[in-house]
Order: C-alpha cells, then structure tokens, then sequence
C-alpha cells in the first residue's frame, strides 16, 4: 500500500494545524509502506490546497490505491473550514491517462 504526503507551505493558522492533527493518523497509516506516495497535497498561499496525482510513470492512470488515497485527503479536506479551494493537478507529463486496467 502507499501514503499520503502532506506538505504545509506559509504561515500555519489555528484551523491548519487542526487539519494536521487529524491527518497525522492518516499519514501513519501509509507510511509503513515505505513506497513513493501516489497523492501528495501541498497547502498553498490564500488557504489554496494542491492535490497531486503522483504517478507519472504510468501517466497518473488511477488504481485502487489512487481511489482510495483521494477519498481519504477529500473526506479530510471537506472537514477543514479553512480550505477555500482546491487544485487537482497530475505529476510529470500527463493530468491522468484514465483507469490502469493492467492491475
């Protein structure tokens, strides 16, 4: 299985460091894999949050990890006030290619 990575960047506010404690038990979940995380999420300025599709090999095409990963960092973002959009983007040269049918 794979992890989450959250990466908080500017100033940290009192509903941040909120949502950091309650995604901590997530982040420790997907660590003990040790893999490269297939979702990262970055916080940007103005209470932005970036959603990261993190498989560019494979063109970010979506796995049940993928799924699973992006139902949990949206469930914990919905629950964060603070957050006043986010930006789904994909790593490397493609957004997503579609569903990985070789798995």
């Amino acid at each position: 299985m794979s992890r989450v990575v959250f990466n908080g960047i500017g100033s940290v506010s009192m509903r941040r460091r909120v949502l950091s404690r309650s995604v901590y038990d997530l982040r420790r979940s997907f660590a003990s894999s040790g893999s490269e995380p297939v979702v990262k999420v970055k916080h940007l300025e103005n209470d932005v949050v970036n959603v990261i599709l993190n498989r560019p090999s494979k063109h970010n095409a979506l796995n049940m990890d993928v799924f699973k990963e992006l139902t949990a960092v949206a469930n914990r973002l919905r629950d964060d006030k603070s957050v006043r959009a986010v930006i789904l983007s994909g790593e490397g040269p493609s957004f997503c290619s579609g569903l990985d049918v070789k798995r």
